[in-house]
């Protein structure tokens, strides 16, 4: 009788355990928000939402909008004057907008 309560209360616990919110590893990071799923709001003049950034030796590439972009390209009226580690520079009508990515988001990885 011992064991089948033991069984029995092992059991519960790895239902309880299981019920328990699980990360997903494939998830939108939780800035992002449901902002994929709404619709575009209207505002004076374009957003830009930087998402990502990747930086080596051979290339610097960033995500603005969903959009991959590299320095010397354009994305919604705006040239890509810089991206560094940790921000973004934009040059939108003669006038300098830095972007800059969020805390959480931020992950250096050693790519060789």
């Amino acid at each position: 009788m011992y064991k089948f309560n033991l069984s029995l209360i092992s059991l519960m616990l790895s239902m309880l355990w299981l019920n328990t919110a699980i990360a997903d590893p494939t998830r939108p990071p939780a800035w992002l928000g449901n902002s994929i799923q709404s619709a575009p709001q209207q505002s004076a003049g374009p957003s830009y939402l930087l998402q990502q950034i990747l930086v080596s030796e051979q290339r610097r590439l960033a995500i603005i909008n969903g959009e991959l972009v590299s320095e010397g390209q354009s994305i919604q009226n705006a040239r890509v004057v810089n991206i560094s580690f940790d921000k973004v520079v934009l040059r939108v009508g003669g006038k300098k907008k830095t972007l800059i990515l969020a805390p959480e988001t931020k992950e250096v990885i050693n790519a060789q």
